[in-house]
């Protein structure tokens, strides 16, 4: 009786836990974290030349690849290949197309609003030089800004070319990739990487459609406007406003700029130009706050302040192409982090809601 006795004291007594980790070796294993953490940004920023073309065609192969593998179902693998290629050179192409006609609709009425600039940019002459400024130096700056912008387009055609090549063969291989990481880490490992590449790039769909409806919505909405007002290049300005409007937050704010700018250009008086400027900024916010969130609903769940961080970080790290990509290379991040123990207070601090642990 006195063994039981014993022995039920020593069950109530609490079990030794095993030793923690000593308080040293936890701030070491931080600081190390951190230290890799700069490394990575700092040779993304230093190696920008190479790493965000990558980039930008992993995100093309994600969009394309389900198209791809649809096809697979049906057809043999070189035809759909070629089909998804069709279909991604087609998208680019149209969009190159768009651009194309739109700088070249610009250029052949620029004549028109020539004296129109002369007369804005002598009564700014004369102002500023009432004022002791200088301004001649702005004029003499427009050649070099002409070859400035000729250069910027023959970089932008080279990477856009070097991105498609890229997106090209990452299609033809993509197809390999769950074999080879079943290969590579296993049965278990690797089948749980191919569902978070695959979660990942569900998320990413259905964030760019959801961006891609929102922006024609706003482009739609711009360019409407403009014709109602009378304001030359409606269709620049629309598409402009489309463009701009894949950048969350900030991109919605740009396009209302320019139009803006040009209503300055074309009519006389503050009238009109402040109409349209009270216009566009009413346009851009009905659409943020009511036309995106009932497009995209839920989908992100990400904290405006994080999507803002992200689009900043990311454009300094890779110029615009990061600011187009900071919100997909977040959800990446978010969903990666979630699928673990050990990260996953790192998904709950970029989400809006405290995302429930599976």
């Amino acid at each position: 009786m006195e063994r039981d006795v014993s022995w039920r004291g020593r069950q109530q007594q609490p079990v030794e836990a095993l030793p923690p980790e000593p308080a040293q070796g936890r701030v070491r294993a931080r600081l190390q974290a951190v230290v890799a953490v700069v490394l990575v940004i700092a040779f993304l920023k230093w190696s920008a030349v190479a790493t965000m073309p990558v980039a930008f065609a992993v995100f093309l192969i994600a969009l394309v690849w389900p198209l791809q593998r649809k096809l697979e179902r049906r057809l043999p693998g070189g035809v759909s290949f070629v089909l998804a290629v069709l279909v991604l050179l087609l998208v680019v192409g149209l969009f190159v197309a768009a651009l194309w006609w739109t700088g070249e609709m610009v250029v052949q009425r620029s004549s028109e609003y020539a004296p129109r600039l002369q007369a804005i940019y002598a009564q700014a002459q004369a102002w500023a030089q009432s004022h002791g400024l200088d301004l001649s130096g702005l004029q003499a700056g427009s050649s070099d800004l002409a070859r400035t912008a000729a250069g910027a387009v023959a970089s932008s055609v080279s990477l856009i070319l070097l991105i498609l090549a890229l997106a090209i063969l990452g299609l033809h291989e993509v197809h390999r990739f769950r074999r080879k990481a079943l290969e590579a880490f296993g049965e278990g490992h690797g089948r749980h990487l191919v569902e978070t590449v695959e979660t990942i790039v569900s998320k990413c769909q259905r964030y760019l459609w959801a961006r891609t409806v929102a922006a024609l919505i706003q482009g739609v909405t711009v360019w409407l406007f403009s014709l109602a007002m009378g304001l030359d290049f409606a269709f620049v300005w629309g598409l402009l406003a489309f463009l701009l409007n894949y950048i969350p937050t900030i991109g919605s704010a740009v396009a209302v700029v320019p139009p803006v700018l040009f209503s300055l250009i074309q009519f006389d008086g503050l009238g009109r130009p402040l109409a349209v400027l009270l216009g566009m900024a009413l346009l851009q916010l009905l659409c943020g706050n009511y036309a995106d969130p009932l497009i995209q609903g839920k989908l992100l769940a990400l904290s405006p302040v994080v999507v803002l961080a992200a689009i900043v970080f990311w454009g300094w790290v890779w110029g615009i192409a990061g600011a187009l990509l900071g919100v997909p290379i977040t959800i990446g991040i978010v969903i990666a982090t979630d699928h673990f123990p050990k990260t996953r207070w790192i998904a709950r601090l970029l989400t809006e809601e405290p995302r429930s642990a599976e």
